[in-house]
């Protein structure tokens, strides 16, 4: 609980630095960030460990060979917050999902097909389509904890889970790879987001081509005929529905935030990572997190 408050903390402080620059929040974040790295390193494995503390000394090393004093030493840690916040916070946008029970739908729909490995592929690959977009890495965490009970052949697995989740490295402001492509250009994701998607579309197609399974192609029609059926449910229809909205509103609201407020969509990104559940939790008076 200490490490995971510690963490929390750390990427608070990072949010608040960037809207209010301040002497005292920027030594305060930077001696967080470094106690969750002290805190974390003692988790890793003995190679872990060795790997890490030889290149934190070989920082140290190059930090004083090259003139550099104090404090700056600790700075260097925080280099890479922006990307780092994203992969810690983007998990958080599951909390509404799981408790609101909107996941748990999918992967009934998903134990429904499992004898099929056609509509099992295109089952995973449309969950996992549909919440890598916000959930980032964290997205495979979540799809696979669920899916890993239904005993479907990992090979199936690999080839759905990548199907679905590299489209969104390519569009999605929720990933590290468009938000360093955003800042670098110095462009806004509104100018940039058509492309993206455009070359996220193709790279599906041609993974479904690609990694499809034998048969797949002929039972394609009867994958649609079983949705149509399983969209009957009406409480099934409602809840595939708003993980789509879900999607849908948060990429809009991202859009709206960077047009407003004119700040780095990484840093937009960890700050929705932060809103969405903590309002979800005020508005349904959830008490635990």
């Amino acid at each position: 609980m200490i490490r995971f408050s510690l963490v929390l903390s750390m990427c608070f402080l990072y949010i608040l630095e960037a809207f209010v620059p301040n002497m005292y929040i920027s030594f305060i974040f930077n001696m967080a960030a470094a106690a969750v790295f002290f805190t974390m390193v003692p988790l890793l494995d003995r190679k872990g460990r060795i790997f890490t503390l030889g290149l934190f000394s070989a920082g140290i090393f190059i930090h004083y060979a090259v003139g550099d004093r104090g404090l700056l030493l600790i700075e260097g840690i925080t280099q890479n917050m922006a990307l780092l916040a994203i992969l810690i916070l983007a998990p958080l946008l599951s909390i509404p999902l799981r408790r609101e029970g909107i996941i748990d739908t999918v992967i009934t729909y998903l134990n429904e097909l499992k004898n099929s490995p056609a509509h099992t592929f295109y089952g995973i690959s449309s969950f996992m389509l549909t919440l890598a977009p916000i959930l980032n890495m964290g997205a495979l965490r979540i799809v696979h904890g669920f899916v890993e009970n239904i005993k479907i052949p990992s090979k199936l697995l690999s080839r759905s889970y990548y199907v679905g989740f590299t489209p969104a490295v390519i569009w999605s402001p929720f990933f590290a790879s468009v938000g360093i492509v955003l800042f670098y250009l110095e462009i806004t994701y509104l100018s940039y987001v058509a492309f993206g998607v455009v070359f996220a579309i193709l790279q599906m197609a041609a993974g479904m081509i690609l990694f499809r399974p034998a048969g797949a192609v002929e039972t394609a029609a009867a994958l649609e005929e079983e949705t149509g059926d399983a969209a009957a449910d009406k409480g099934r229809k409602k809840d595939l529905y708003t993980l789509a909205g879900f999607v849908l509103g948060l990429v809009l609201l991202l859009i709206v935030m960077e047009h407003v407020s004119h700040k780095s969509m990484l840093l937009l990104v960890s700050m929705v990572c932060f809103i969405v559940p903590a309002g979800w939790m005020v508005l349904r008076k959830q008490k635990r997190p």
